[in-house]
Formats: C-alpha cells, sequence, structure tokens
C-alpha cells in the first residue's frame, strides 16, 4: 500500500511507481490542492525546501491511513515539479485502533484528518508540527518514522531531478513531463476507440455496512462511445449518515485505475493521461459520493465492491478486442485484523495486517 510520484508543476501525475493502482491517480488531488491555495497565500505559500503532510480523504480518495507527504521541486528558483510519496500507516487516532473504524458513526470518530499541511520549510521538519500529529495517536513513532520515510524518498527523487536538469536543461525536463502525458492520453484515446460501443451493466451487492448486516448496492453502467468511457450509477444505496461503508468519490475512480493500469493500458504509463478517456457522473446522494460529517473509514470496502464491477464490465467490453485480458474479477478485499496495544518493549502501538 505505497506509491510513488512526479507531479507537474501544475499538479499532474506524470510518473509513478506504485504497489497498489489505485493510488496512481489519487495523489494528484493533495498536490493540486496545494498549487490552487497554498502557493498565492502568503501565509503559508510553497517555497524550496518546503514538505506538506496529508491524510484527509476528502484530499487523497481512500481513508484516513492512508498517509502523504510531498515537496515542490525548484531549479534556479524556478517551481519545476512535485514529488510526493503515500504509504499506508497503521493507526490514524481513531476511535478503534488500527486505522479501520468498524463502528465510526461520523468523521469526528476517525481520527487524524489533517487536509495539505506544511510540515517543513528551510529542510527541515518542524518538531512542533510532528509533535501534535504524534500525540493525536495511539503509535507515535510509526507516525513520524513514516513521514520521515516519505520526505527521504522525496528529497532523493528531488536531488535526482536537479541533477537530470543540470545535464538536460529546465526546458527539457518540464516539457518532458508534458510529453508523457499527452502521449500517454493520446494511446489511450486510440485503444478505447478500439472497442465497440455499447452499454454495460454490473450491479454489485454487499451484505454489510460495516458494524452490521445490511444489503448495500454500487450501480455501476458504462457507456462506451467513440474514445471516451462514461461511468454513471443510478440505483446506488443512498448515503449511509452513521455507517463507516460511505467513500468519497474520488475513491472509485483511483479503485477503476487497478483494472485499467493493470489490465486495459496495460502496456500504457500509469498517469493523469488515462483519465482523459474517462467520463464520471456521481449521484448527489449516495455510498460512493459521501458528503457531511458522513464516516468513510471503511470506504476501501466500498471501494473494492466497485472495483470486482469494473473487472466484470471490462471482461465483456474487451473480450472481442483481446480476450486474454477478459477475466473475471480477482479478489481485491481487505483481509486485515486490527490489533493495538503495547509492544515488547511497553511502548504504545497500533496496526492492522
Amino acid at each position: 500500500d505505497v506509491a510513488f510520484g512526479i507531479y507537474t508543476a501544475q499538479g499532474d501525475l506524470a510518473v509513478v511507481a506504485t504497489g497498489i493502482w489505485f493510488h496512481a491517480v489519487l495523489g494528484q488531488l493533495p498536490v493540486k490542492y496545494i498549487v490552487k491555495h497554498w502557493i498565492d497565500d502568503p501565509s503559508v505559500g510553497v517555497r524550496e525546501g518546503d514538505s506538506f503532510f496529508f491524510n484527509d480523504p476528502f484530499y487523497g480518495g481512500v481513508h484516513g491511513a492512508d498517509m502523504g507527504l510531498c515537496v515542490p521541486v525548484f531549479y534556479d528558483g524556478k517551481l519545476v515539479c512535485f514529488t510526493g510519496a503515500v504509504v499506508h500507516t497503521g493507526e490514524a487516532g481513531g476511535k478503534e485502533p488500527g486505522g479501520l473504524i468498524s463502528n465510526s458513526e461520523s468523521k469526528y470518530d476517525e481520527g487524524l484528518l489533517v487536509p495539505p499541511m506544511k510540515i517543513g520549510e528551510n529542510y527541515t521538519l518542524r518538531e512542533d508540527l510532528l509533535t501534535m500529529l504524534a500525540a493525536m495517536t495511539r503509535d507515535p513513532r510509526t507516525l513520524i518514522l513514516d513521514i520521515k520515510a516519505r520526505l527521504a524518498a522525496c528529497r532523493i527523487t528531488q536531488r535526482r531531478i536537479v541533477e537530470q536538469i543540470d545535464r538536460k536543461g529546465v526546458s527539457f525536463f518540464m516539457g518532458g513531463l508534458r510529453r508523457i502525458l499527452s502521449v500517454t492520453a493520446e494511446a489511450a484515446k486510440k485503444k478505447v476507440a478500439l472497442l465497440n460501443d455499447g452499454v454495460f451493466r454490473q450491479p454489485r451487492f454487499m451484505d454489510t455496512v460495516g458494524p452490521e448486516p445490511g444489503l448495500t448496492k454500487i450501480g455501476l453502467t458504462v457507456t462506451k462511445k467513440g474514445e471516451t468511457l462514461k461511468f454513471t450509477f443510478e440505483d446506488t444505496t443512498p448515503m449511509l449518515p452513521d455507517k463507516p461503508m460511505n467513500s468519497f468519490f474520488q475513491g472509485l475512480i483511483g479503485l477503476a485505475m487497478v483494472y485499467y493500469c493493470g489490465w486495459f493500458f496495460h502496456d500504457l504509463p500509469a498517469n493523469n493521461g488515462l483519465l482523459e478517456t474517462m467520463d464520471w457522473e456521481f449521484p448527489d446522494d449516495a455510498m460512493i459520493n459521501a458528503q457531511g460529517e458522513a464516516p468513510t473509514s471503511l470506504a476501501p470496502f466500498a471501494q473494492t465492491c466497485f472495483a470486482h464491477g469494473i473487472f466484470l464490465v471490462g471482461a465483456r467490453m474487451s473480450y472481442a478486442l483481446d480476450p486474454l485480458r477478459a477475466v473475471a474479477a480477482w479478489y481485491q478485499g481487505f483481509g486485515a485484523p486490527v490489533f493495538g496495544g503495547v509492544n515488547q518493549w511497553n511502548e504504545p502501538m497500533a496496526d492492522i495486517s
């Protein structure tokens, strides 16, 4: 459950390495938030040596245990790109240990929810902010070590980017990121155009709402026309205002990449260019479009249910083009025992495994 990416100066993901494909496109959200809200804000700003932390799923699309950090990369005073790392940290300070709060009734039960926030300046993490974050979880040491690990990865990549710009020039590097995106987008459109036009439906059901049994439905419809795939969700279960099985709509866009990056677009780079083939329409009142104070701690389960539907739709949609990749939905569930307490050194800890 990890991803690392290089983003354009506008926040578009150009290059990614990831263990789970849904992080391939979700990491752009906090970066674009920083670009939109903090670059020109005199009280925050974006400067060389800064680092930003985030874990609120509204900005990352999954749930609060998926935490990230990104840094801006400058060259001769010019912002050229961002680097960012997302790693699942097993404890987020909610009402239950381990980051998956099975009985949360609102987002206030789910612990640490941080929008993109500057936690480092001048190549130094701020100890006051680290202390604040550590005080909000059951396993402060792991939280802080994970933050530092993300930052180390970002700084290593920053150094290598600067070395590359020294050799090739800043225009070459920035243009290269844009070129990767445009070439990927055009290739993806051509591949989608090879599919037969049509409407493909796949309702998916779950028998739980988190803490108790309950039937829920995600009504997935994919309409393929020309170079575009349109995703709609008629007849989907309404939002569950006090159950944690809701998901922000961003999370479904991310989970779609499990199929598209790993199967249909397997021969193309994973980046934002793939998204140019897709349109999305989400109902206002649906468990896959969380609003307000609704809990989302168990969003990965709803998202996985949706991902099963994507595989089944994709199999029917692509069979005439590539029958060897028209496969049934493989198991993507989260068998995640939650635990918490003290370790052998009598230090607090909590996680999932």
